[in-house]
């Protein structure tokens, strides 16, 4: 049996308007590993499978091949598929048994079912299996009518060796928990399966990758990479889930309870790494911070596990970005001093350069996410004052010996929100990127406002980028332009 895993290509969106400029209206992230490319082979590798990786957004990046158009506003938005063309994975179906896509985000479904009906056409007898965010909310839509044999509603390390026997005829498919799979025109969902323990998730399997791993030389939170930073740039899970509940995240319900690796198991993780030449790493995690919880470690000894991290990290000549918002503002608050911890902070958010070399922190996204609400705790407890947030970041910005780039962002589309909640979060990015920005000898930093408005308004977001500010603005929100602080050189554009 060989099982062929496949990242799908990067989704390029040009927006075209008659005798307006185009704008490319997605983001094009291309030279970066995706965890399940990694994670899946290697779980199918501990079965005794022969499995190949393709990763069709690295491969071919010059070619653009349009699949979907539409109506967008005033013109209409071409979606087209950035990387490998199907074509150029017909050989490798032929010889595959079966095909592996993780989809993750939904703006992907379209190239994702065009996959399945490419493989399918090519070799009808392929078994295409889905996981991913879209095989854990929505199976149906793969499998009827995506056409897809087999959705994993799990996490692989669980459910991947036992579905490898049913395709081997060794268990009766129905027995394999955390699947959806489809029988004619009807889907059967077996019993859930169990969530992984952390300690027990193989290695990534980035031997099946070697001829890509020179090319994973784009940061996520960060760019450029601070000098001294090596590539490629690698990635590492400490933990899964999160203690919060925020109702616009998918984690709650996909990761399930917050779990954390043992350092023993994180040190194996790093040396692994390094074997394969990657000193620069990627923290993937949607909230390692949980561990400061009661129903973790609790703060005392969270504490300990963050900083025995941190240090682990740098002794072994690492520099590192957190992507995911892994470690939320509040859980840099000392309580019982009502202050930023500045140890934790100092601990895991420094830097230095040793020999030429960056070592340690260099970037972070930062969820601040209501700022448009006078107290951002009242909507989502993980927040706190914007003036005790402001705090936090400023300690993080002044640990290191060079300056790191953070990101952070508001959500808005409510109902609740309103234009005034919008030009209390427009003032207080622009205070932040004032501060953000006020050590000049430093590395710049870079801040990001996503705005998601509700279904109806065409277009809304603001991006901030070291001083400059960029808006595509609805109509919904036409005094933005006056606000004070609004740069009168930035291109504004109201839609």
């Amino acid at each position: 049996m060989i099982w062929t895993q496949i990242e799908l290509p990067s989704l390029h969106l040009l927006w075209k308007r008659k005798n307006r400029e185009e704008i490319v209206s997605s983001a094009i992230r291309t030279n970066y590993p995706k965890p399940s490319l990694c994670y899946i082979p290697a779980i199918v590798q501990q079965t005794g499978v022969e499995v190949k990786a393709v990763d069709m957004k690295i491969q071919c990046q010059d070619v653009i091949t349009p699949y979907r158009e539409f109506s967008y506003g005033e013109g209409t938005m071409l979606a087209s598929r950035m990387g490998m063309p199907f074509e150029m994975l017909e050989q490798k179906i032929r010889e595959s048994d079966v095909i592996g896509i993780s989809i993750n985000p939904s703006s992907w479904s379209n190239m994702a079912l065009d996959l399945i009906k490419f493989s399918k056409k090519i070799k009808p007898s392929v078994k295409v299996i889905i996981g991913g965010n879209e095989a854990i909310f929505r199976p149906e839509h793969y499998l009827i009518p995506g056409g897809a044999d087999i959705a994993v509603m799990g996490e692989g390390e669980t459910i991947i060796p036992d579905l490898v026997m049913a395709l081997r005829g060794k268990k009766e498919l129905k027995k394999v928990n955390g699947l959806a799979y489809r029988q004619e025109k009807n889907i059967t969902l077996t019993n859930p399966a169990d969530r992984s323990k952390m300690d027990d998730v193989p290695l990534p399997a980035l031997d099946a990758l070697v001829e890509d791993i020179p090319l994973w030389t784009t940061p996520i939170e960060s760019w450029p990479l601070p000098q001294g930073a090596k590539k490629p740039i690698g990635w590492i899970f400490l933990s899964r889930g999160c203690y919060q509940s925020c109702d616009y995240c998918t984690s709650p319900k996909k990761m399930g309870r917050f779990r954390f690796k043992t350092l023993e198991s994180i040190a194996k993780e790093l040396e692994h790494n390094k074997k394969h030449g990657i000193t620069t790493l990627n923290i993937w995690d949607d909230s390692i911070g949980s561990v400061l919880q009661p129903s973790a470690l609790g703060r005392e000894r969270g504490r300990e596990y963050l900083i025995g991290i941190a240090r682990m990290l740098k002794d072994n000549g690492f520099a590192y970005e957190l992507s995911q918002g892994g470690i939320v503002i509040k859980d840099l608050w000392d309580t019982e001093k009502d202050e930023p911890d500045f140890e934790l902070i100092t601990e895991f958010f420094s830097n230095e350069v040793k020999n030429g070399k960056f070592v340690g922190f260099y970037g972070q996204y930062f969820p601040f996410e209501c700022l448009q609400l006078e107290n951002p705790h009242d909507r989502y407890t993980k927040l706190m004052t914007f003036e005790k947030e402001k705090e936090v970041l400023k300690a993080v910005i002044s640990c290191g010996k060079i300056k790191p780039a953070i990101s952070y962002s508001t959500i808005m589309g409510t109902l609740d929100d309103t234009s005034r909640g919008f030009a209390l979060a427009t003032r207080r990015l622009l205070e932040l990127n004032g501060f953000v920005h006020s050590k000049k000898k430093r590395w710049k930093g870079n801040c990001l406002l996503p705005i998601n408005f509700p279904n109806g308004i065409l277009l809304g977001d603001m991006i901030l980028f070291g001083h400059s500010i960029s808006c595509y603005l609805s109509r919904t929100f036409p005094s933005i332009t006056k606000l004070e602080g609004f740069p009168d050189s930035s291109p504004a554009s109201i839609i």
